[in-house]
């Protein structure tokens, strides 16, 4: 008889972390380029102050979690489910509570600031994902007993 068992295999767990870290600053520091370049060009007449300190912010959270999620999995990998959704739902608060914090201030420049939030964390959570996949795939295999 067969049985499936998840096998824990968290060899390259801390250079996977290091590899996050380091391309999420990548990340970070395109998505401020390309924002410079269209907020000096294209969309110049939209510049807003804050633009590029929202870019660090999501990137910040993103990578705070990112290193939660590796330790907490190191710890139960069971609890992948239990803490993925936790912190899904902890940064759509903690967004949410940037952006209403923003515009309580700076009503003024709503329209172009949500613009830019939306685009900046649908680029940093397809990140996420992929390099949630990435670790996943490879600290966890099937094993055939």
């Amino acid at each position: 008889m067969q049985n499936r068992y998840l096998y824990l295999t968290l060899q390259n767990g801390k250079s996977l972390m290091k590899k996050f870290l380091i391309n999420a600053l990548i990340l970070c520091v395109i998505a401020i380029a390309i924002s410079q370049l269209l907020f000096s060009t294209i969309f110049k007449n939209f510049e807003f102050p804050g633009r590029i300190l929202s870019i660090v912010f999501i990137g910040l959270i993103t990578c705070v979690f990112y290193v939660w999620f590796v330790s907490a999995f190191k710890k139960n990998p069971k609890s992948f489910f239990r803490v993925f959704m936790l912190q899904t739902t902890l940064k759509l608060f903690l967004y949410a509570i940037g952006v209403a914090c923003y515009l309580c201030f700076l009503k003024q420049y709503a329209v172009a600031f949500l613009i830019n939030v939306l685009v900046v964390y649908l680029i940093f959570t397809t990140f996420d994902v992929f390099s949630t996949l990435k670790f996943l795939k490879k600290n966890t295999s099937t094993v055939e007993k």
